[in-house]
This record gives C-alpha cells, sequence and structure tokens, in this order.
C-alpha cells in the first residue's frame, strides 16, 4: 500500500535515501548531498509542499536512470544548474504537476 509519508516517517525516509545513495553504482562528481539527508531536511521539504500544485526534486544529469525513472513517473526536466566551481550543468530541476 501506498501512503504519504508524515512527520514520524521523516527518520525512514532520510535513511532510505542515504541507504540508496550509499550503493549507487557509480560515484558522481561532486559528491552527492544525499547521503547527508537528515529526517530536518526531509521535513522541510515535505511542508513546503504543502498546499503547492507540484512537486519538484534535483537529479545529477549523469545519473540517466535515475532522470528515466523520475520522468517515467511523471517528471519533466525544467531547470539546468551547475555545482559551486563547476562552469557545465551538473544537476537538472524535475517537476510534476499534481493539479
Amino acid at each position: 500500500m501506498v501512503r504519504r509519508a508524515g512527520i514520524d516517517d521523516a527518520p525512514g525516509v532520510a535513511d532510505l535515501v542515504r541507504r540508496a545513495f550509499s550503493t549507487q553504482s557509480r560515484p558522481t562528481n561532486p559528491p552527492s548531498g544525499a547521503l547527508k539527508e537528515t529526517a530536518a531536511d526531509e521535513v522541510e521539504r515535505g511542508a513546503r509542499r504543502r498546499g503547492l500544485a507540484r512537486m519538484t526534486l534535483g537529479v545529477r544529469l549523469e545519473l540517466g536512470d535515475n532522470r528515466r525513472l523520475f520522468a517515467s513517473c511523471g517528471f519533466e526536466e525544467t531547470t539546468l544548474h551547475r555545482h559551486e566551481g563547476f562552469s557545465e550543468p551538473t544537476w537538472v530541476t524535475m517537476e510534476r504537476r499534481l493539479q
């Protein structure tokens, strides 16, 4: 059964994100910030999303499998970004409209 994660789920969600990224098949440059996710980070993002008509997430450009997965879930790439110290884009914002 799928359900919306609540505040009590935040530690588990943060742990899941860290575990998923710690076993990725290919390291990223710069290293993924997902490995530093905390329950507080997950709760803050969830609170900001409440009442909005869209969901957004960031995906590394070099992780094509992740980009394809989120695209198959209805997310569209919207804006390219680059990490500090990089001259070329390194990640993209993806958005899924909820309404």
